[in-house]
């Protein structure tokens, strides 16, 4: 039977907080404690829907691109917006449970409302992934348009999102964590920290990742 998991990101500006608090944590509504990663070696591809900003994908491409230079076997690469059936979702309004089972990984950027806790404020992007006994079979990533104002902001809730996406879930008590729930951008310095790269050496082989 396959399981359902949605995280949550909140992003804080460098110089302002995102009056969000930590309650937008959806991961634990939806997780239990079992570790969940990609099949050893994935090659796991993420399609571009159409309603990605024009201005938004090369901070989406770097945020992939650091995330693949810390895995040795799994690699993760964009596709370009495709034409596939089922892939005409309206960005203003998803059906989450279909777009989770189009077959499809893929981007999307949407007007319309995130899931979120009950009485917290809409989160910035969510990430909802399935996977049987621990083995993830596929997720989508969804940013909230407003929420997302530059390339930096849309880089490193990229980062943290694809940290969801390959089953990583939320740490609570290293701030400078790019897993932490509330990221920032002076973490594009330096996202991967030692307790970021022990959590992922822990599902992957790692390379070049501090621990």
């Amino acid at each position: 039977m396959w399981k359902l998991i949605r995280c949550v990101a909140l992003l804080s500006l460098v110089a302002t907080l995102n009056n969000c608090g930590r309650s937008n944590n959806l991961a634990n509504d939806f997780n239990g404690s079992e570790d969940r990663s990609w099949p050893d070696g994935a090659q796991i591809e993420i399609y571009l829907h159409s309603s990605v900003p024009q201005a938004m994908q090369e901070a989406l491409i770097r945020a992939i691109d650091k995330q693949n230079s810390v895995l040795k076997k799994t690699f993760i690469y964009l596709n370009g917006q495709s034409k596939a059936s089922g892939f005409d979702h309206d960005p203003t309004n998803f059906n989450f449970d279909d777009i989770l089972h189009d077959d499809l990984n893929a981007l999307y950027f949407t007007s319309g409302s995130l899931p979120s806790a009950e009485g917290a404020e809409s989160p910035d992007a969510v990430t909802q992934t399935w996977f049987t006994d621990g083995e993830i079979g596929g997720g989508d990533i969804i940013f909230k348009t407003d929420k997302i104002k530059s390339e930096s902001q849309a880089e490193v809730v990229m980062l943290h999102e694809l940290g969801h996406l390959i089953g990583l879930e939320h740490d609570e008590e290293h701030s400078e964590n790019i897993m932490h729930p509330l990221v920032n951008t002076t973490m594009l310095k330096g996202p991967f920290t030692p307790d970021y790269c022990r959590e992922l050496s822990k599902r992957y082989e790692t390379k070049d990742c501090p621990e």
